[in-house]
């Protein structure tokens, strides 16, 4: 199986990283072909060589709120290339990248791939201190309560 895993996550900086490069590695050693997206700030890559795990790293702005901007405006034109070229069956996101990845989703239905798309929401945000949390926050509750009649809307 195919999988597109698409992250908000610096691959080469944050700390919590291991959850996505271990369960990535995991389900690469069952055979299944694992590209892992994730985004860069600087020029060092995360390295990892690993049989059937693909790493690929967004360049983005490091500034708030020029990070997540200058990420989902690439993963909106991107994931539609990937799905041509990559051809995945299953795209994991997660729901700040939801609305970007909604044209993706009308094209895997109007070229008839039979790719699933599963909103990822293990990790929900908690904390509600700064501008950038209150903003990701409000984004993820809209994006989780949209998720089920836009997938379903697009799904018909």
């Amino acid at each position: 199986m195919k999988l597109l895993w698409i992250v908000q996550k610096n691959l080469a900086h944050d700390l919590d990283i291991s959850t996505w490069i271990e369960m990535s590695k995991s389900l690469a050693r069952q055979n299944h072909q694992v590209t892992l997206v994730g985004l860069s700030t600087s020029k060092s890559k995360y390295e990892i060589v690993e049989p059937n795990l693909t790493i690929k790293e967004i360049r983005v702005i490091d500034c708030f709120p020029l990070i997540a901007l200058t990420f989902h405006l690439q993963i909106l034109w991107r994931s539609i290339y990937w799905l041509f070229s990559i051809k995945p069956d299953v795209i994991f996101i997660h729901p700040l990248t939801l609305p970007f990845i909604l044209p993706t989703r009308l094209c895997s239905k109007l070229f008839k791939f039979n790719t699933k798309f599963i909103l990822d929401v293990r990790t929900l945000p908690v904390r509600d201190k700064t501008m950038s949390d209150k903003i990701k926050n409000r984004i993820s509750d809209f994006s989780i309560l949209l998720a089920p009649e836009l997938l379903l809307f697009l799904h018909r």
